[in-house]
This record gives C-alpha cells, structure tokens and sequence, in this order.
C-alpha cells in the first residue's frame, strides 16, 4: 500500500468572532507513505516553502472590551519521519 498526499493553503481566517483574514501566505505540506507487511514508514515535509506565517490566531478583548486579534507564528521547515507496526 502507498500513500501520497499534499496540502496547499493560500487563505485563512482566524477563528474567532470578527472572523479577520490573516496575513497567511502560501505553504506547502507533503506526506509520503509505503507500506511493508506489516510495517508502513511515513515521511512529512511540513512548511515545504519555509514561509513566515501565522499558525494561530485568536481574538482578546482589550481594557475597552474591543476585540483585539493576536497570532502566533507558525515553525518553518520541518520533516519528520515514522514506523508503523500492524499486529493485525
């Protein structure tokens, strides 16, 4: 069994009420997948275009009570790999 899959985004939105775009630029995520058996090994590319963007975003209320969004930035690059084993 093989599996391969991509993940594209070019838009998002934060999730809070006021619903304010976010300044998300585009990025790239790969997963690769070959099963064994029993076994499968799995490959993430994550960020593939290591772009700077907002993974989170959330809206506070400030001492007016207006809300206030606030993002947190999302990691670069990064991959990451791993071994599946089926006892069935």
């Amino acid at each position: 069994m093989s599996k391969r899959s991509a993940r594209f985004s070019s838009a998002a939105f934060s999730t809070t009420e006021t619903g304010s775009p976010s300044t998300t630029p585009r990025f790239l995520d790969l997963r690769l997948a070959k099963g064994f058996g029993r076994w499968k090994a799995r490959l993430d590319l994550l960020n593939v275009t290591n772009r700077n963007w907002e993974e989170i975003g959330l809206a506070l209320p400030d001492a007016r009570g207006e809300l206030v969004p606030y993002y947190f930035p999302a990691a670069g690059f990064t991959a990451r790999a791993g071994v599946e084993w089926s006892i069935q």
